[in-house]
This record gives structure tokens, sequence and C-alpha cells, in this order.
């Protein structure tokens, strides 16, 4: 995380993006422990089963910098 926010993107298993959003840290950020987050996604249903939920590494040195690291949670989408 880099200045208190950092992106998340969602995206079916084939990598098709659904949405994607800023997260803000909610604590003390200048740390190497975990943080405290919160962020919003909205999108629509999407025909595929499962995806997966993106953590992206913000970098102080923008587009200019190293690739970003990036933390992946497999999600399941369901009807309601």
């Amino acid at each position: 995380m880099f200045e208190v926010v950092f992106d998340i993107e969602l995206q079916t298993s084939d990598g098709e993006e659904l949405a994607k959003a800023p997260a803000y840290a909610t604590d003390n950020w200048m740390t190497t422990d975990f943080v405290p987050f919160e962020s919003t996604i909205t999108f629509d249903q999407p025909q595929a089963a499962e995806g997966k939920l993106i953590f992206i590494q913000s970098s102080p040195a923008g587009d200019e910098g190293p690739e970003p690291e990036f933390f992946e949670i497999p999600v399941r989408f369901t009807k309601q």
C-alpha cells in the first residue's frame, strides 16, 4: 500500500474484468503488518461461476516503477 490507497480488481476465472475500485486504509498504513481497509465494488452478475479478487500493490513510482505485485483470492459467484 502506498499513500493509504491501493486498487482492487474483480475478474472472472478467465480474466474478464468485472470491476475495479480503490481501497483505502482505515488505520495506520505505515507498517509492515496487516492494515485494515475498506472498499466498495459494484458489478453485474457474470455468467461465470468462479472468479478472483485481486489486490494490486500501489507503487510510489507510478507507471514508471517496477511491475506491481498482487495477491489473489478465489471467489464464487452465486445468484440471489
